[in-house]
């Protein structure tokens, strides 16, 4: 996917800038979205993080507004494998090691926990991006303010994470049309309104097209399900979340398979014993994810990141 000339609309730029980082044995380029607004000052800096099969767009709608409403910098990144960042030689450094190693480097290199730069950040992650943020978050020292997680929690069963499955194959589709009801019927479902104007917008942002025969695929390496190929086991991070000195905020569909209710209660009741400040809210309508569209879900992440 190529870069694109900045983009500057009245309040902000929009800019697809690289860095390059070390993944185990390779340099790769990792991509991301600089959105940065008209005034700068000291609002602070939002660094948002994708879930496992998606890209830096899913952030879109939120980006825009926390960029023209609360004047803040908001920075969108592509994990490696996927949108416009590099796709790794051995899909056995798709984990989450990896991808914590390679945002921590793009934080450094934002400046962030840099004498002279940012004090700290805000950080966003959905799915994936949330446990991102959690391994990150529970390191000393670590220069984040607030997380953010986007329906993912500290721990997993076996039985959730096949769901799993059911979404890493990417497909390949003839026609936009053909793209379109996957995405209605399948790979967004569980996301909660969304327009057919956003819808077709995301898709021409995070699917490839073929010019001469017009089919679309998704814009990531399939490699980066491999663990996903062989047995799957529980995903159990509690000690990672146990460590968490920044208030921390959990947005759970009330209908997901990967966050249960069971899960998301005793979270709580770790927080009340571990001292993590928690605070979360269930969206009914939404399974694996919320989608961050809706006016209300973005208003519930701005006041949070604000207050």
């Amino acid at each position: 996917m190529a870069a694109r000339a900045p983009e500057t609309s009245l309040g902000y730029t929009k800019i697809q800038r690289e860095i390059s980082c070390l993944c185990v044995n390779e340099w790769r380029e990792v991509a991301y979205v600089d959105w940065v607004p008209a005034t700068t000052g000291d609002s602070g800096i939002v660094l948002c993080v994708h879930g496992l099969t998606r890209t830096s767009y899913d952030f879109e709608p939120l980006a825009k507004f926390l960029v023209l409403e609360c004047n803040l910098r908001v920075v969108c990144v592509d994990l490696v494998g996927r949108g416009r960042s590099d796709w790794l030689s051995d899909p056995a450094n798709y984990n989450l090691i990896i991808y914590a190693s390679t945002v921590a480097t793009l934080m450094s290199s934002l400046g962030i926990g840099v004498p002279g730069g940012y004090k700290d950040c805000l950080f966003v992650g959905t799915s994936l991006g949330g446990l991102i943020g959690m391994v990150l978050a529970s390191a000393k020292h670590a220069p984040i303010r607030r997380l953010f997680m986007n329906d993912i929690g500290p721990y997993c069963p076996k039985e959730s994470l096949e769901f799993l499955r059911a979404i890493v194959t990417p497909p390949k589709f003839n026609t936009l049309e053909d793209a379109v009801n996957f995405h209605r019927q399948v790979a967004c479902v569980s996301w909660g309104p969304i327009s057919d104007e956003h819808l077709l917008d995301m898709i021409k942002n995070t699917m490839k097209c073929d010019p001469t025969t017009g089919a679309y695929t998704f814009a990531y390496d399939p490699e980066i399900t491999a663990s996903y190929k062989g047995p799957i086991v529980d995903l159990n991070l509690w000690s990672f979340f146990e460590q968490i000195k920044c208030p921390v905020f959990v947005l759970h569909g009330g209908k997901s398979p990967l966050l249960s209710q069971q899960t998301l209660d005793e979270m709580h009741t770790r927080a009340l014993s571990s001292g993590v400040n928690l605070q979360s809210h269930t969206v009914p309508y939404a399974g694996h994810v919320p989608a961050l569209i809706d006016v209300e879900e973005i208003r519930i992440v701005s006041n949070f990141l604000t207050h």
